[in-house]
């Protein structure tokens, strides 16, 4: 068997049992929120499941593939609310960028609804991808800030912003820029987007996650700080 698809598998559909078991034994440990990442990893792992079955029996899960995202960005919005210590910063996520979503969402599914089990649709992946990042620059400012943390990477949360703007910046440029930079070369896009997004952009989301839990629980300090 191919290696390189033995290695693509295991980080899309296995990988994320290991912080997830790891996370459901340390549950007490874990502050707000890293429980909101469990649901997280609970919702990701459903969903490539739903996706896998879909794939395998109907021959075709792009209708799931283009609606997943809203409760990916609804749920990691509500995790960067959690852990920005500025309080005007938190009201522009949770009163701004989460009825934005819905509205946008809304909009998406009544224009492209007929498309969404034909093509693969990147508008509200990267409008949704985009605000992500937005949300984290908001936590990396409300850091500069507070200046709560003499060393950054004793914070578990600042660990798992660096995974997740590095898989949502990635997302971004994936489906805003190359998509149509290689419309004439569909094979090259297929191979950055299935391939090296995986390895690179998912490994480092879940791996990042993984080493936050791992590191819960050692020390007060570490807890979340939003509120």
């Amino acid at each position: 068997m191919d290696l390189v698809k033995v290695l693509r598998d295991f980080i899309q559909y296995y990988f994320l049992f290991i912080p997830l078991i790891i996370g459901i034994v340390k549950f007490k440990k874990l502050d707000r929120g890293l429980k909101i990442l469990l649901v997280y990893l609970l919702y990701c792992l459903i969903s490539e499941m739903i996706m896998m079955y879909l794939a395998k029996v109907y021959h075709n899960n792009l209708f799931y593939y283009n609606i997943y995202p809203f409760l990916d960005f609804i749920i990691i919005s509500t995790y960067t609310s959690h852990i920005i210590e500025l309080n005007k910063l938190k009201k522009w996520i949770r009163r701004v960028f989460f009825p934005f979503f819905i509205i946008v969402f809304g909009i998406y599914l009544i224009t492209q609804f007929d498309q969404l089990d034909k093509v693969t649709l990147p508008e509200f992946r990267s409008i949704g991808s985009f605000i992500i990042v937005i949300s984290i620059l908001f936590y990396y400012y409300s850091l500069l800030v507070k200046r709560s943390y003499a060393n950054l990477f004793s914070n578990p949360h600042f660990i798992v912003s660096i995974g997740l703007i590095i898989y949502y910046a990635g997302t971004f440029m994936t489906w805003l820029f190359l998509e149509t930079l290689f419309t004439t070369n569909l094979e090259l896009f297929s191979l950055f987007s299935s391939t090296i997004h995986i390895f690179l952009f998912l490994f480092i989301k879940y791996f990042t996650i993984l080493i936050a839990i791992l590191k819960a629980g050692f020390s007060k300090s570490l807890g979340n700080v939003g509120a």
